[in-house]
């Protein structure tokens, strides 16, 4: 009788999912196909002409203060993100997550505007694979010596014979190309860790987080590629969400249906 229960509430829990997991994949999809639209409606703007409010930036990523290491990697960075997960024994946890991001300049041929911290965290952000990192040690491995000091200077709990851990990384770099969607205004904040700006560093304009730009957006792949991704990405998200929904949905409601009955008896 236990295990018959057991298994009406795993079914029961799963197909529930199944449908949760349907329709997020599907929202995703939509949400990537306004990126595209976006895109195509907004052709990046040269730095010296972009106008304020919501506008497409691109150029080369340029630190204006001491850059970031990237955890592990130990690569310069203006941004990071990190995740550690822990998976064993039937149960999992989340020691450690990081998310750090800098200021920078983004300069092209014309000009240099400022993209400030605040719109990156704020921003979607795609990567290149060579910008992401994911790396597995197993329980009975012994920790690479990056990641061995890492787990120390952040003092995580122990894996033991028990836990297999996974290091999930993705980071910005100096001389990236990148390409920003998000909302311009008059910048007149921008300095050297001093105060003082360089002779070389001219930035009138700022990218910054705000409600004007809906759907802030960082890449560092070129807008052709975003946008093929997208529009083809959309129609995969729509079928695999609508499978795994319907295949989920009529599971759910034959089992949560018999609960009664199952309750009765």
């Amino acid at each position: 009788m236990i295990l018959v229960a057991f298994l009406y509430v795993g079914v029961l829990v799963f197909s529930f999912l199944g449908i949760f997991y349907g329709i997020v994949v599907v929202l995703n999809g939509f949400k990537r196909y306004r990126q595209a639209v976006l895109i195509a409606d907004t052709p990046a703007s040269k730095l010296d002409s972009v106008a304020t409010g919501p506008a497409a930036v691109s150029g080369t990523v340029e630190p204006t203060r001491r850059p970031l290491v990237v955890p592990i990697v130990e690569r310069p960075c203006v941004a990071y993100e990190l995740t550690v997960s822990d998976a064993g024994a039937g149960s999992t946890r989340t020691p450690c997550e990081e998310r750090r991001h800098l200021s920078f300049a983004l300069r092209d041929e014309t000009d240099t505007v400022r993209v400030t911290a605040d719109a990156v965290a704020d921003a979607d952000v795609d990567l290149t694979l060579d910008r992401q990192r994911e790396l597995e040690v197993k329980s009975f491995e012994e920790s690479p010596a990056p990641v061995a000091r890492f787990e120390r200077d952040r003092n995580l709990p122990s894996r033991g014979m028990t836990f297999d851990r996974t290091y999930e990384l993705s980071w910005i770099e100096p001389g990236d190309e990148i390409y920003v969607y998000g909302r311009v205004e008059p910048d007149t904040t921008a300095a050297t860790p001093d105060g003082n700006r360089p002779a070389d560093y001219h930035a009138k304009k700022r990218v910054a987080a705000g409600a004007d730009a809906p759907e802030p957006f960082l890449s560092n792949k070129v807008p052709e590629a975003i946008l093929t991704e997208r529009k083809y990405g959309l129609a995969k998200a729509l079928a695999k969400g609508i499978v795994v929904a319907a295949v989920s949905l009529p599971v759910f409601l034959f089992v949560s249906g018999i609960a009664p009955v199952f309750l009765a008896g």
